[in-house]
Formats: C-alpha cells, sequence, structure tokens
C-alpha cells in the first residue's frame, strides 16, 4: 500500500514538472513562429529567449550526463551568439534581459542521453525554422539581418553535429 501511495506521488509530481516545464507560446523560437506581428525589438528578444532557453537545456544535459560532446562546443558558439544579439540590441536601443531565468522553469531533465539529443535537436530545427521566418518575412537592418543570417548558419551546422552524435550513441 505504502509503495502504490509513493508510486502514485512520485507519478503526480512528474505530470506537474512536464506541465510546467512547456515552453509558453509566447516565448523564443516557439513564440516567434506563432507571432504575426514582428518588430525588431521582439524579433531580437525572441532570439535571445531561445538563446538562454539552449545555455540552460546544456547546462541541464552536462550536469546530469558529463559534456559528451558536441554539447559543449554548442555552448560555447551559443554564448557568443548571445553576445551578439545583446551587441544588437545595445546598438537599437532594444531593452532585453541580459539572461533569462525564465528559460530555467522551461527545461526538464531527460530520461536518457538519446532523449537529450532528440530535445536539443527539436530545439535547433525551431531555432532554425524562427530565423528562417525573420530572413523571409521580415525587413531589418542590414546588421541585425546578417547576425541571424550567421546563427542560422551555426544553428545548421550544430544540428548536423548533434545527430552525428546521436548515431553514435
Amino acid at each position: 500500500m505504502r509503495i502504490v501511495i509513493s508510486t502514485c506521488i512520485v507519478f503526480l509530481l512528474s505530470l506537474h514538472m512536464t506541465v510546467h516545464a512547456q515552453i509558453p507560446n509566447h516565448f523564443g523560437a516557439k513564440g516567434a513562429l506563432q507571432d504575426q506581428s514582428i518588430d525588431l525589438n521582439k524579433a531580437i528578444t525572441y532570439a535571445l529567449e531561445d538563446e538562454f532557453l539552449a545555455q540552460v537545456r546544456y547546462d541541464v544535459i552536462m550536469e546530469q550526463y558529463g559534456t559528451p560532446k558536441p554539447f559543449t562546443e554548442i555552448q560555447f558558439a551559443d554564448k557568443e551568439n548571445v553576445k551578439d544579439l545583446l551587441y544588437l540590441a545595445g546598438k537599437y536601443d532594444i531593452s532585453v534581459p541580459t539572461h533569462n531565468a525564465n528559460a530555467e522553469h522551461y527545461v526538464v531533465r531527460e530520461s536518457s542521453l538519446r532523449q537529450a539529443f532528440k530535445t536539443v535537436i527539436h530545439a535547433e530545427h525551431r531555432n532554425i525554422s524562427m530565423y528562417d521566418k525573420f530572413l523571409r518575412e521580415y525587413t531589418f537592418p542590414k546588421d541585425v539581418m546578417e547576425t541571424f543570417m550567421d546563427i542560422r548558419e551555426d544553428s545548421r551546422r550544430h544540428l548536423l553535429q548533434l545527430k552525428s552524435e546521436m548515431n553514435k550513441l
């Protein structure tokens, strides 16, 4: 009886954590892909939120599984992307957080390294789609467009690295 109750409590708590781990519709790439009216302020904010979310995701994966390839390399590259986006935010007087603590609420510990890879691969697809949308549907200053193109290309490379490493598992 005690084991059944304990199991039920653990199950209910895991459901509760999963619900809170959902990325809201207004956050990061998920938000950008649903938003039909994006200005420069929103684009840079969505991009930063997505980069912060990736940083937290990599921190959790490395805390849980050590430093498997290619997460450390990708995290380093993403930190450079954050610097570039923060520079643009400053240049265009866009008020954005320098670190989004909300991202920490949207990341879960995966049940396996393989599942962690799948989650990150899905996130990279979404990230690429966000930048595709920005570049296809909007006209921003040249330096912003170039930065978005560079980050999208980074994400494409990351996606290939992730798939290759996951296939080795």
